[in-house]
């Protein structure tokens, strides 16, 4: 199976890349996950790559595994299992690798979320509690209260409740709704209206 997580392209999600990265390597593996696909960003900063240094500042702290590191992909292995890891800062096809995934984690934007639900993948929202007038809560909730998604707060990245939302994803233990096209104006509707009231 295939994994992928996306961040956003702009501002670092450093709490879910860590995560990631030090936290939730052992439980893809178990869960059956045999690529992941990473997108982290692409903040940049005076012509340093802060997303790109971040990520390998993470990888720097994986000591459990045998690493093998080939263009943006690397390799881990640990007692006979491996998994592949592939990052990506952003990218104009980001609808290549939804289409290649079996499940989906992805950050609280609006417009990504719409783009993984028009391919009818399971999705877990993790919204960042730390962006400035972040109105992400509010577009996760409604978006799993149309049954599109489950969410989480970036607050609650905890190892067994992700991987446990995830497992339920895999079994369809919980069974999500398909998007349909023409649930693009309730959906804007709700967008236009959680922006408002998080202004007010």
């Amino acid at each position: 199976m295939k994994l992928l997580i996306t961040t956003g392209a702009t501002v670092t999600f450093k709490k879910l890349i860590s995560f990631t990265i030090t936290e939730f390597i052992q439980p893809c593996i178990d869960l059956g996950f045999d690529e992941v696909y990473i997108q982290y960003g692409n903040e940049i900063d005076n012509g340093q790559h802060l997303s790109k240094e971040f990520i390998n500042q993470c990888l720097e702290g994986v000591i459990n595994y045998q690493l093998t590191s080939l263009e943006g992909e690397f390799l881990l292995e640990r007692g006979g299992k491996s998994i592949k890891l592939i990052f990506f800062p952003f990218s104009n096809n980001l609808s290549k690798y939804i289409q290649a995934s079996d499940i989906i984690i992805s950050h609280g934007g609006t417009g990504t979320i719409i783009d993984i639900l028009k391919y009818s993948k399971p999705l877990l929202v993790v919204y960042n509690e730390e962006l400035m007038g972040n109105h992400q809560k509010e577009i996760a909730e409604e978006f799993t209260n149309l049954n599109y998604c489950i969410n989480v707060s970036s607050e609650n990245l905890d190892e067994e409740q992700i991987t446990s939302k995830v497992k339920k994803l895999i079994t369809n233990e919980v069974k999500l709704s398909e998007y349909e096209s023409n649930s693009g104006k309730v959906i804007q509707g709700i967008i236009y209206h959680e922006i408002n009231r998080v202004k007010s």
